[in-house]
């Protein structure tokens, strides 16, 4: 579980990833990006990609895991994640509990971010225009 006195905050974090995701008509076509910036705001890892039928949701957690399993293979810790799905950032910080289908990712973010500094924080869906641009692409 995320110890709350472990926040990586914007003053100590060396990397930030920004996660979105998307589908036309909530279940048709879907994407998912996610973009690794340093402590200058360059980008490390912006990158988009399809994920097929699946609903906004779906598309916004595997963007999260995808993006997580970036970071782990770049080395990019300690991190703050933003995304602008309330559901999954209170899903990973234990607050609300995911749909079923969407659990198991949950739980697979929790385990591969447990051991690494890391904070999460939902952000308005125009603060995450970079990462919207590079999923609707």
């Amino acid at each position: 579980m995320h110890d709350p006195s472990s926040m990586v905050t914007l003053k100590t974090c060396c990397y930030k990833l920004n996660i979105d995701g998307a589908a036309l008509h909530n279940s048709g076509l879907a994407g998912g990006g996610r973009v690794i910036r340093n402590y200058n705001d360059g980008f490390v890892a912006p990158f988009a990609k399809d994920f097929g039928f699946v609903s906004n949701n779906f598309a916004e957690f595997q963007a999260l895991e995808e993006g997580i399993l970036l970071a782990i293979q770049k080395g990019c810790f300690p991190i703050q994640i933003e995304g602008d799905s309330s559901l999954l950032v209170d899903a990973i910080e234990n607050q609300r509990r995911a749909p079923w289908r969407l659990q198991m990712i949950v739980d697979n973010c929790r385990a591969r971010l447990s051991p690494h500094r890391w904070s999460i924080a939902h952000i308005l869906h125009k603060a995450n225009m970079v990462i919207d641009a590079i999923t609707k692409r």
